[in-house]
């Protein structure tokens, strides 16, 4: 199977990769099945997909800086959720604040009433409980939409959960809730365990997200809280460790394969060479 560069627009890398026939590594005769998992989302009473959409880093155009492109977000959006997913993530801030809009967009032509939309506010930027009217409605806007089905504060942490609190923010989501704006109210998470417990058992929230990647397949560290000790770094390399050996950066041959197949064009093994130097 051949996988063509992402700057080659008439085939695109995950469609190819869709139509391949991939076997069960236990039984090596059956066909994976390909159709989409459903899971519960929190206390929401929501079906999402396993695999959702996220809009944090959309491809981009190599040689005009920052600038979206917007035909490759619909075509990947649209895809993604004709082949089961429901959930799309998006936040404020997202690709300095031009990534909501290029959701909105992408959902056009039927595509909104398909999915759980959910975004986030930025809650480093609140000062006082008025600007989350500004926010909101801002973002409304952006996604061209009345409702947001999933809202959160974004990253809530250690320093900024006070403030949440001394500012009415979670009677202000409340509100919001009751006047249709926002359905299920949650927040994102990058801090320690102990802030993590503080703030899960501060309010009734219907849903959180927390950073994990689909890759660390060992799930006790971040069942008996490993992963959260101590600060950043640590946590970082925590979160290495588990890692068996062959997942490390230290076993890349740099054959560039995954560099032709990344829409991002991102310099995968020098960033794993760099990771190598941090953590080995």
């Amino acid at each position: 199977m051949s996988i063509s560069r992402a700057t080659d627009r008439n085939v695109h890398p995950i469609r190819e990769l869709a139509t391949c026939r991939w076997l069960d590594p236990v039984d090596g005769n059956q066909p994976i099945d390909h159709s989409m998992k459903y899971r519960d989302l929190g206390k929401t009473g929501e079906r999402v997909s396993a695999l959702g959409f996220g809009a944090m880093r959309l491809p981009t155009y190599p040689d005009r800086g920052d600038e979206i492109d917007e035909p490759a977000v619909t075509e990947m959006l649209r895809y993604a959720v004709d082949h089961g997913v429901n959930y799309i993530d998006t936040a404020y801030v997202y690709h300095s604040g031009k990534g909501e809009g290029v959701v909105g967009k992408a959902l056009a032509d039927g595509y909104r009433e398909k999915v759980l939309l959910a975004t986030k506010l930025p809650i480093w930027n609140v000062a006082r409980r008025g600007d989350c009217d500004r926010f909101l409605d801002e973002q409304l806007a952006r996604l061209q939409t009345d409702r947001i089905d999933c809202y959160l504060l974004h990253c809530v942490q250690e320093k900024s959960w006070p403030k949440v609190r001394e500012l009415g923010v979670l009677d202000w989501a409340e509100q919001a809730r009751a006047d249709g704006r926002i359905g299920h109210f949650g927040f994102s998470f990058h801090d320690c365990y102990e802030t993590f417990v503080e703030i899960v058992d501060g309010y009734d929230w219907s849903f959180c997200q927390i950073q994990y990647n689909y890759v660390n397949g060992d799930f006790e560290v971040f069942n008996n809280a490993t992963v959260f000790q101590g600060n950043t770094v640590a946590l970082c390399r925590n979160l290495y460790r588990s890692q068996p050996e062959l997942r490390r950066a230290s076993a890349c041959v740099q054959c560039g394969q995954c560099e032709e197949r990344c829409p991002q064009q991102i310099p995968v093994a020098e960033m794993l060479a760099r990771v190598r130097q941090q953590f080995e």
